[in-house]
């Protein structure tokens, strides 16, 4: 049994992860729209993404989850009434220039 599983994962994990290597993304061209109906990829992979992009313009190595949360769903929020705004300009109005 174990042989077995020891065969397919990796053949697993390799033939996912490169499926998914060739697909690379400009973020600044990414819609509030595209975010919403995950068009791209799921919206907390690109929070997750914006989070670390702000935060490391302030050179700042800490996560406050509660507040990443809140901040994603405030971002999802905005988006659900802003279409058109590339999702990078939506979360600097949602930050407002603050640390995640």
């Amino acid at each position: 049994m174990r042989v077995g599983f020891y065969v397919l994962a990796p053949a697993v994990l390799f033939g996912t992860s490169a499926a998914n290597a060739q697909m690379t993304v400009d973020v600044s061209k990414i819609t509030c729209k595209q975010l919403i109906t995950y068009e791209v990829t799921d919206a907390r992979t690109i929070s997750i993404w914006l989070s670390g992009f702000f935060n490391a313009q302030q050179n700042n190595t800490i996560i406050d989850v509660s507040r990443f949360r809140s901040r994603s769903n405030a971002l999802k929020d905005f988006c659900m009434s802003h279409h058109d705004v590339p999702v990078i300009d939506a979360a600097k109005a949602v930050l407002g220039g603050k640390k995640q």
